[in-house]
């Protein structure tokens, strides 16, 4: 076999690395090796998960956010249009009140005097 067609998986291609690079170059491919697979591999994953859960949250979270602002938007028209019916209640009651007061004072002669209501007979028990 020649030099570029030896695998470097076998025990002959690991001694050719080895006259090549050093053994030091070796067990640095090793720990880097070890520590990919070990550890920062499976963070990665973790990490990756993570985010998308976040992400997940983060589009429920937007979707109720968007819900509330509609709600209130919903509850101040609602309001508004309740504000206008009780305006027109308000109007309605101060001139049926101005009603009543301009009658009683037609009923008073308009004299500006108060208005008493005309005395009736009535028995008086005796004791």
């Amino acid at each position: 076999m020649s030099e570029e067609t030896t695998n470097i998986a076998s025990p002959e291609g690991i001694s050719k690395f080895l006259e090549k690079n050093g053994l030091a170059t070796l067990l640095l491919l090793a720990f880097l090796y070890v520590a990919w697979t070990s550890f920062l591999s499976p963070a990665a994953d973790r990490y990756m998960k993570l985010l998308d859960s976040v992400t997940e949250s983060n589009e429920t979270l937007s979707k109720v956010i968007d819900q509330l602002k509609q709600g209130i938007v919903n509850i101040g028209e609602s309001n508004g249009k309740q504000m206008q019916v009780n305006q027109d209640l308000l109007r309605t009651i101060d001139r049926r009140t101005e009603e009543i007061s301009r009658k009683l004072d037609e009923l008073r002669g308009g004299r500006g005097q108060p208005y008493v209501p005309p005395v009736t007979c009535r028995v008086i028990p005796e004791e």
